[in-house]
């Protein structure tokens, strides 16, 4: 298999699976974020976890590990995921003091600024990304999906590490560390968090995926009956998202699920997956890490922004709802209609905005990332035998 091979169905999945999540946390009534699949769409950071564990061991087992490959292995997870997550924590540490600011001008203000999730005492774990680790930090501190991040940062430094040994040692380590965790969620366990059992077994899950994966590749796929099992599974996901009652259980049946959708999907054989390959879908993949880091901050500048216009010319586009026992800001739209109009709109926003986070931070900050790696020294020469 090509080390340049990019796995274009996974990447717009990836991106489906931020979108469903950005959904899940913007209101709008008379919409499909109002639906119970999108109130369970939480469910799809698992498939990112399996997602993510599937296509970094790929790249990265290609080759036999050394000290100077981990070395630069690490500077290119950091300049990776660091970057954009330190400019949303600012951003967000800014949003705070708005909030402080726009209270004493006498707006309404739903969470006021720097208590609970953004207690500065949380600020330094989540400058650390270690707020998905301690017991006596909020996973979401100050940016509530970046506790996926947080985990992903360190559960990546440790399968480095395991790089390092051979593909049986690994595949070993990698059953305990799906199945431990598996056990202690199913049981309820909470020495650690539930986001910590999550993360750490669903993406070594991942990365059995792709052993599983890699063995039967040569494999001829039949085109009918994949996609068959491609809709089946689409169906299935849908489904055991919206419908399987919630328990310990849940989590880990749908990540066995995801990561047999990553087998499956990776062959790209089937119909759905040649719809995975539109350009709109494989531009959200793209600007999926984006997408999933800064719609929780792009909602509340809209919500503030409402306020504000509300203030000024008593035109409400938002409104306080209590539903489920919650109170949430929510844009009240009269239909279907426009209300997954006034969805698709913020999604657009969203994504324009994703765009150049993209290009001004991501793709920048890997850049520079490559200028701290040291390049590897290029194959001695073999010698020449003559006869």
């Amino acid at each position: 298999m090509s080390a340049a091979k990019r796995f274009s169905a996974l990447d717009s999945l990836r991106g489906i699976s931020a979108i469903l999540v950005l959904c899940l946390h913007i209101r709008v009534l008379n919409s499909i974020t109002e639906t119970t699949f999108i109130r369970n769409a939480f469910y799809f950071v698992e498939f990112f976890f399996v997602l993510s564990g599937f296509v970094m061991y790929y790249t990265y087992s290609q080759k036999p590990f050394n000290k100077l490959r981990f070395r630069n292995y690490l500077i290119g997870r950091f300049f990776r995921l660091y970057p954009l997550h330190f400019v949303m924590l600012v951003v967000t540490v800014l949003i705070e003091f708005f909030k402080l600011y726009i209270a004493s001008k006498g707006y309404d203000v739903q969470t006021p600024g720097f208590i609970d999730k953004a207690d500065p005492a949380y600020l330094i774990p989540t400058v650390l990304l270690l707020q998905g680790w301690m017991n006596n930090v909020p996973s979401g501190a100050f940016n509530i999906v970046a506790w996926s991040l947080s985990i992903e940062f360190y559960v990546n430094v440790f399968m480095g590490l395991l790089l390092f040994k051979s593909t049986s040692t690994r595949t070993i380590i990698f059953m305990l560390l799906t199945a431990i965790p598996v056990a202690l969620l199913c049981t309820g366990n909470h020495l650690l968090k539930n986001e910590v059992y999550r993360g750490v077994a669903y993406f070594f899950a991942g990365c059995m995926t792709y052993q599983v994966y890699a063995r039967t590749q040569h494999l001829k796929r039949n085109p009918t009956l994949f996609s068959i099992i491609e809709i089946c599974l689409v169906l299935a996901m849908y489904f055991m998202v919206t419908y399987l009652p919630e328990n310990n259980f849940k989590s880990p049946i749908l990540a066995m699920l995801f990561a047999l959708s990553v087998w499956t999907f990776a062959g790209e054989t089937g119909i759905i997956s040649r719809l995975l390959n539109i350009k709109p879908l494989l531009t959200a993949g793209k600007l999926s890490f984006s997408i999933y880091l800064i719609h929780i901050k792009l909602w509340f500048c809209f919500t503030a922004l409402t306020l504000i216009i509300a203030r000024i010319t008593h035109f409400n586009i938002t409104a306080n709802m209590v539903i489920n026992k919650e109170l949430v800001r929510i844009i009240p739209t009269s239909n279907m209609l426009t209300g997954n109009l006034a969805l698709l709109l913020f999604v657009l926003f969203t994504a324009a905005v994703a765009s150049f986070t993209y290009k001004v931070v991501e793709v920048r900050w890997i850049e520079k990332g490559k200028r701290f790696r040291i390049k590897e020294p290029a194959p001695a020469p073999q010698p020449v035998t003559t006869t």
